[in-house]
């Protein structure tokens, strides 16, 4: 019975370590194309120099498409640390049925030191990797909603003549 317990163990182990190698990958190719998705943006903005209608329209859907990507990415995140620590607690459960030394429960140990730290008065807040690589989106997501509105504001003001008058009165910066 332990053998068929252990070989179960092992199994999941793997499983588990296939599902956060998956959601790396999904990390890295969400931060890849809102990389590429903020360069359009900046191509697009130094070609059309703030004077086109056209680009105008261009650069608001790359952005809405670029805030609909990262909260797909965000509830994915979320979706994976779900899975993740439903294996973890379905590792620990497993774990305690097996005949090891507490040394090799190494599910079992990282969860009870996660929550010593956390019950730590002395600790600071102990952010797990689901908690940092959730930031991400949103920041990406910041990038989009405060670019958008800079670009239709320096568009109305480019197509307006608010440059000009503004010169008149403060050097302005002249970018080529």
């Amino acid at each position: 019975m332990a053998g068929t317990a252990f070989d179960v163990y092992k199994v999941f182990v793997q499983d588990t370590a296939h599902i956060s190698d998956r959601r790396q990958t999904m990390n890295n190719i969400y931060l890849s194309v809102n990389a590429i998705l903020l360069g359009a943006l900046a191509v697009l903005v130094q070609q059309g120099h703030l004077t086109s209608f056209l680009f105008l329209t261009v650069e608001v859907f790359v952005s809405l498409a670029g805030l609909i990507i990262a909260a797909q990415w965000r509830a994915l995140i979320a979706t994976y640390k779900n899975l993740l620590g439903l294996r973890y607690e379905m590792l620990e459960q497993i774990e305690a049925t097996l005949e090891l030394p507490d040394i090799a429960k190494i599910y079992t140990l990282e969860h009870k030191r996660s929550e010593e730290l956390k019950a730590s008065k002395t600790s600071k807040k102990l952010y797990g990797y689901s908690d940092i690589e959730k930031r991400l989106p949103g920041i990406f997501q910041s990038f989009y909603i405060v670019g958008l509105v800079l670009l239709v504001l320096a568009t109305f003001a480019a197509r307006t003549g608010l440059f000009t008058l503004l010169e008149q009165h403060i050097p302005l910066p002249h970018f080529s």
